[in-house]
C-alpha cells in the first residue's frame, strides 16, 4: 500500500503544494477525486489549487497493484493576520 506525504495540507486558491509518494510499488499514479476547487495535479505529484475557495480537494494515489493511499487539501483565502483594538490615530509622537 503506498503511503503519501503530506496527509493534509491548507493552500489559498492557486497555491500548489508537492507532495511524495512512497511503497513496494514501483510507479505511481495521482489524482484529485473529489477535485471542488478545479484544481489539477500532475504525474510528479505537483497540486495547484482551482480558483474555488472554502472547500477540500482529496489527491489519490495508486500504486501499480492498483492500492491507493489520499490526503486532504483545503483551499481556503488564507488570513495575513488579524486586526485587534480600535482605531489607531495616526500623527506626531508623543511630547513632540
Amino acid at each position: 500500500m503506498p503511503d503519501v506525504s503530506p496527509s493534509s495540507a491548507s493552500v489559498s486558491p492557486g497555491g500548489s503544494i508537492d507532495f511524495e509518494a512512497s511503497g513496494d510499488g514501483e510507479s505511481f499514479t495521482w489524482a484529485l477525486s473529489p477535485n471542488n476547487s478545479g484544481g489539477r495535479i500532475d504525474s510528479s505529484g505537483h497540486y495547484v489549487a482551482g480558483s474555488n475557495s472554502n472547500v477540500t480537494d482529496v489527491v489519490a494515489v495508486a500504486d501499480d497493484s492498483g492500492d491507493i493511499a489520499t490526503a486532504s487539501v483545503t483551499v481556503t483565502v488564507q488570513s495575513i493576520g488579524a486586526v485587534s483594538g480600535g482605531p489607531t490615530r495616526m500623527g506626531r509622537p508623543p511630547n513632540q
